[in-house]
């Protein structure tokens, strides 16, 4: 009776080794070798018909808790260069924002959790390094992003650094929430004029200039980021 107990125990944990090995094939490379490793030994003592030792009881257990920490790290978005132009994406979430007129978003695409890296269409903030605007443009843009609520990227083109060019709407892509447009009327972006030849942008643009709303209240390069930008290059 004893036999067929550690038996049937050994064939139970060489069963859970394999499944949790099976598990950790998925994550990284580096988890993925750590536990490749430790469950052969495990699996070739079971073989050998070995009762389980205090080494194998503390060996599954760090395998569980390796299983555990590389899956709530593990960053489930995957990048997808591949979507097509004049795509809409709605109900994604703003991930992180690099300056005034650049975020990451995540998206369900394609029956899978998206991460896409989005240059906003059409405007053009200050740098970081035009101080103090770059800051000021940044933050606002993620006061208008409050409470993590849904956007919606609708994808337009994909630029040299390979990010989508795409209009961001807070909640439905209809105009009046337009982020990019919110941008320029509260003077923290000028209109990429290189690229946008829209009329309520122009004209968005022209009040906030007369009213003299955020970069527009005093002279300086915040004015022109590319014409900064080609003067700072790294």
């Amino acid at each position: 009776m004893q036999i067929n107990k550690n038996n049937r125990n050994n064939r139970l944990l060489k069963e859970l080794v394999q499944h949790l090995y099976g598990l950790f094939s998925k994550q990284q490379k580096r988890g993925k070798r750590y536990v490749k490793q430790s469950s052969k030994k495990i699996i070739t003592d079971l073989k050998k018909g070995k009762k389980p030792t205090l080494y194998t009881i503390l060996s599954i257990a760090l395998i569980s808790i390796g299983l555990f920490v590389f899956s709530y790290y593990q960053d489930p978005y995957v990048v997808d260069n591949t979507i097509p132009k004049k795509t809409t994406l709605t109900a994604c979430k703003i991930h992180s924002i690099s300056d005034g007129d650049t975020v990451t978003a995540h998206c369900f695409y394609d029956e899978k959790n998206t991460r896409l890296k989005v240059r906003v269409w059409g405007i053009d903030a200050p740098e970081t390094g035009q101080k103090p605007w770059g800051d000021r443009s940044t933050a606002y843009l993620k006061s208008l992003i409050t409470n993590k609520k849904d956007v919606s990227v609708e994808i337009l083109d994909i630029d040299r650094y390979h990010r989508y060019v795409a209009k961001i709407y807070q909640g439905e892509p209809i105009e009046e929430n337009d982020l990019g447009l919110k941008m320029v009327e509260a003077g923290q972006a000028v209109v990429y004029h290189q690229y946008n030849s829209d009329k309520l942008y122009l004209a968005t643009e022209k009040t906030a200039q007369n009213e003299k709303i955020g970069i527009w209240s005093e002279p300086g390069d915040q004015q022109n980021p590319a014409e900064w930008r080609k003067l700072n290059r790294r």
